[in-house]
């Protein structure tokens, strides 16, 4: 799934944007039942995002929720890189630009998830939350 964004500002020296998960993917009818967010076996970070093109079956670092985000000024994501959302307020720096009273910056956010054949089945649900901060 992708959520676009887009952002116009008069901030006289452009624009943040962060984000952050409220809580893991939750089961909305099985308590206790999650799904983890994707760590690659520890290695991926917001920071240093690594390639997810593997499922959770082929690779069981390739297993829970994570995203990628197109934005050319968050230069650690390249394509097919992806990694956890903070679970912390502000979050992580999703997008951004230094451009003055920037209008319609779009950004795709890519939100992936593969689990294993023994994860339960139906729907599951969390909160991103998306802060946009003027930079003045």
């Amino acid at each position: 799934a992708t959520n676009t964004l887009t952002v116009t500002t008069t901030g006289t020296s452009g624009y943040s944007l962060s984000a952050y998960e409220t809580g893991i993917l939750t089961h909305t009818g099985i308590a206790g039942t999650t799904i983890a967010n994707y760590t690659d076996g520890g290695a991926a970070t917001y920071a240093a995002p690594t390639v997810w093109t593997a499922t959770c079956g082929a690779d069981a670092n390739k297993c829970g929720f994570g995203y990628n985000t197109n934005d050319a000024d968050v230069t650690q994501f390249q394509a097919d890189e992806y990694a956890p959302f903070s679970q912390t307020a502000p979050g992580d720096e999703v997008a951004k630009s230094t451009t003055p009273q920037f209008t319609n910056d779009v950004t795709t956010i890519t939100y992936r998830s593969s689990v294993s054949v023994t994860q339960k089945a139906g729907p599951y649900t969390t909160t991103v939350i998306y802060i946009v901060t003027p930079q003045f």
